[in-house]
Formats: structure tokens, sequence, C-alpha cells
């Protein structure tokens, strides 16, 4: 997991020399929405798209990650399939959904079940490396997505953006490493709350992810300004228990909102009074030149604590054994 996470920022060079190796069967579709089929690591390059295109996109861009899609897919929505493995069976059955209402595929796909049916029906595929957990592999699909919409003529050449966004990555320190390192150990037999406004919700999605998948330690995260309207009121009489468990961990970009902001600090104010000490709240500001950049180091932030803390607990950050097994019991189920 260390060499996968160490090397990640390498996906999105890899993922570009695929892109441009790509002759796109189909480009003069005019999309007037794109969907996003995928679940778990591989629904989650969606989630750094849409956080990032948000000013510019100039149509919905949605991600579903269940068997269904909703009526207003069709002709003109453009699909992008995304499975890691190609064998997702929530996936498979949305992309066939899909394929049935005429919509525009392209499969972004290691292989499997996805990668034959693109072949056979002649969707545009997307082949990227396989041999790794999705969870890791997911730079690849976020920069594919990116040069998928711009060869649709949707955004500007994302080229520069992902540029930054490596070199952030690969930028680093050791400073940071053992920062990261310390907040594992502070984090381990916590229950970590992380929070973020919905500028940067897809990397405190990551963040709960990973530390799920690596350091198998359950967490919870939600998004400002929404949580400013329920889930705050909860901190005014926390429970005992939680009182003393809880760790908030508060993600920061330099592209919140001007009122955000204020929230942040007001919410900051608030959290200290329910907390059991200051050192229980821990704020991560993100660097970067550009969104994709910011995004992409919190995201990598997010990965390196997750090992750390994977370590701290003990746990082995490869196996997802009771995924396995729920995947097991539901192909029995067949």
């Amino acid at each position: 997991m260390e060499t996968l996470i160490r090397t990640f920022p390498q996906q999105l060079i890899e993922a570009t020399r695929i892109a441009a190796a790509w002759s796109p069967a189909h480009t003069g579709l005019r999309p007037t929405s794109v969907a996003v089929l995928g679940l778990g690591g591989s629904a989650f390059g969606g989630e750094i798209v849409r956080n990032t295109l948000r000013d510019e996109l100039p149509l919905p861009f949605t991600i579903y990650r269940s068997y269904e899609l909703p009526a207003c897919v069709g002709p003109d929505t453009l699909v992008l399939a995304c499975s890691y493995s190609g064998n997702t069976e929530e996936t498979l059955t949305a992309a066939t959904e899909a394929q049935a209402r005429g919509a525009r595929l392209v499969c972004i796909t290691s292989g499997g079940k996805l990668a034959e049916r693109a072949r056979t029906h002649g969707h545009d595929l997307l082949l990227i490396p396989g041999g790794q957990p999705p969870r890791t592999a997911c730079g690849y699909s976020l920069t594919l997505q990116l040069h998928v919409l711009h060869r649709y003529g949707l955004i500007a050449n994302p080229q520069p953006a992902l540029d930054a966004a490596h070199a952030v990555m690969t930028s680093f320190t050791e400073a940071e490493h053992a920062q990261v390192r310390a907040l594992a150990q502070r984090l381990s037999g916590t229950v970590p709350i992380i929070y973020s406004t919905d500028t940067a919700d897809s990397v405190a999605i990551r963040l709960r992810q990973q530390i799920n998948e690596n350091a198998k330690q359950l967490c919870w995260h939600h998004t400002l300004p929404e949580m400013n309207h329920n889930e705050l009121v909860g901190w005014v009489h926390p429970a005992g228990f939680l009182q003393q468990m809880a760790h908030v961990l508060l993600l920061t970009t330099d592209f919140e909102h001007p009122r955000n902001r204020v929230r942040i600090s007001i919410n900051r104010e608030i959290l200290l009074r329910a907390l059991p000490s200051a050192d229980r709240l821990t704020e991560v500001q993100a660097r970067g030149e550009g969104k994709l950049a910011q995004l992409l180091y919190l995201l990598h932030w997010a990965d390196w604590l997750s090992l750390y803390l994977a370590q701290a607990n003990g746990a082995d950050p490869m196996p997802v054994q009771v995924i396995d097994y729920l995947k097991s019991e539901l192909e029995k189920a067949h």
C-alpha cells in the first residue's frame, strides 16, 4: 500500500498517455448531461471531477452508485461507466440500462465484463492498468474523465491543471509525513469526524473511505453549510462516549465561498467548546496552484494518513475481507 500511495501521482501521467492514444468512436454528440456510473473507488474519480469543474462545466454532472438510473438519462447523455475490475454488478446493470436508452457510453476499466461489453457493442473503451485495489487507482479514472470531457468540447484542456496537481503531490515533504504520522497516532482509538465545505466534499469522502478500508476504522463525514442545518445541533449535548472519543478533521482550500469561511470560524468555536480538548480538532489546509491541485493534495494527504493510521491500528491496509465475503454471498444469491 505504501508503494501504491507513493506512486499515485504517476497515474496522472500514465492516464494522459492513454487518453492521447485514444481515438473516440463518436464525438459528434453534444450531450445535455454527463452521468458517471461507479461504486467505491471507481466512483471516486467522478467526485474529484465534480468538485473541480463545478464553475466550468456548462451542464449537469451526476454520479450514480446503484443498479438503477433516473428517467433523465437518455440519448443526449454522455455516460462514463467506471469499474476498475470491469465486473462491478451495479455498474454493469446501470450500463446495460443506459445502452438500452441510447446513451453514449465511454467505458473506463482494466478489463472484465465491462471491457467485453464495450468491444461487443462498439462503446468507447479506455483501458487502464490492472492488478491493484480499485481505491488506489482512481488517479487513472479522474484523469481520463477530464480528457473525455475535453474531447467532447465540454471543458478546456485539463493538462495544465493536471500538471499542477502532479507537482504538488510529488512535493509532499518529510516534515509533512512526520506531521501526518503524529496525527495518525492521535487518531488511533478515536472516532474521526471529517468536515469540509461543499467545495471539497470529494476529499472528505475519500478520507472517510480510506480510513474505513485501509485503517479498518469507523468514521463519518459531513459538509458545510448543510451540516449547519442539522448535525451541528448534535454537538450541543454529544453522547458522553462520543464526546471523549471524537476527533474532528477540518479540511479547507483556498476556494471556499466567503460566507463559508465565516461559517468555518464559527463552527471551530462551537466544536472546541464541545470537544474535551483543543488537540481533538485538526485543521488541514490544502496547498497547490489551482482547485484540482489543492483537491489532489488533500487526497494524497488523506491516503498517507490512512496508511499511517493502519500501522497505528496494527491493521493490514490491503485486504478488505468483509467486502470479499459480501460479494461471494451476493454471487450465491444469483
